[in-house]
């Protein structure tokens, strides 16, 4: 399975440079996730999900045409809708690959907000454990950078 965990980091990483304008946002989130979830008192265990969900976050963009995920302006409420599919495109990706399953809510909601804004199927009312959700609360706040 490490092969498999090898080739998909890859492909995350592949995707991420698509966009210049990221400029390292996946390392970034890994990173910072990963030591926030240390400083939150998070098993090790824990701590490598966080460190996986931070680099395949964004993963489901390998499905976002250029077009949209380059274009410098603000994008149309049609082109919105297209980029937000990533979330459910991404899940699908990992879905099969029990590596990554502890990765799975973060690739799923990392643009929610706990009010349940946001997009990605709003997990206000969700089935989501109290811990998973403050694991999500970690990895949330890295922004990318502005185009």
């Amino acid at each position: 399975m490490e092969d498999a965990e090898t080739v998909i980091f890859t492909l995350a990483r592949t995707v991420e440079n698509r966009d210049p304008s990221t400029g390292g946002h996946v390392e970034r989130v890994s990173h910072f996730a990963a030591a926030l979830g240390r400083a939150a008192g998070l098993s090790e265990s824990e701590v490598k999900g966080l460190r996986r969900a931070g680099v395949v976050h964004d993963i489901g963009k390998v499905a976002i045409p250029d077009d949209v995920l380059l274009k410098p302006r603000k994008l149309t409420a049609e082109k919105r809708a297209i980029i937000q599919t990533h979330v459910e495109v991404g899940c699908e990706l990992l879905r099969p690959m029990r590596t990554f399953a502890g990765a799975l809510p973060a690739v799923r909601y990392h643009h929610e907000r706990l009010d349940g804004s946001g997009y990605g199927n709003t997990f206000q009312n969700s089935a989501l454990s109290g811990r998973t959700r403050r694991k999500l609360r970690i990895v949330r706040p890295f922004p990318m950078p502005t185009r």
